[in-house]
């Protein structure tokens, strides 16, 4: 029972909070999760990826885009995708596959217009293309 009744509450949280807070907020919670106990929490993590596209599903045009693209290149320079097979990615992967189906959407939405959003990213000489 009180399991539900918190998801309840969070879900009402999440309709009744701005979602660009929101969103920065759960990509934050990822990032430290991965950071603090990669691989321990993939309950956690999978609450938190949910909440992440349950905001982002309201749709995408009122967020500021330029803070959704940095919150993004934040969380990807500190867990870089990986190619080595030994590595518990699930939850990594989880995450991953959620920003990248944000990013899509963006895409979508703005088109090659994308670019003159990408001002709070820092734009590198050689960037690592995947």
């Amino acid at each position: 029972q009180i399991g539900k009744a918190l998801n309840v509450l969070t879900m009402k949280i999440l309709e009744n909070a701005r979602p660009l807070v929101c969103f920065s907020a759960l990509v934050h919670v990822c990032r430290a999760m991965l950071r603090d106990r990669p691989g321990q929490l993939q309950r956690q993590m999978e609450l938190a990826v949910k909440c992440l596209l349950r905001v982002t599903k309201t749709g995408l045009r009122g967020f500021d885009v330029s803070l959704v693209l940095k919150d993004i290149h934040d969380f990807l320079e500190a867990h870089p995708p990986r190619t080595s097979p030994e590595d518990d990615r699930s939850s990594h992967d989880l995450v991953l596959r959620s920003l990248q189906r944000v990013l899509t959407e963006l895409v979508q939405i703005y088109g090659e217009d994308i670019h003159c959003h990408m001002a709070h990213v820092p734009v590198e000489r050689n960037p690592l293309v995947f």
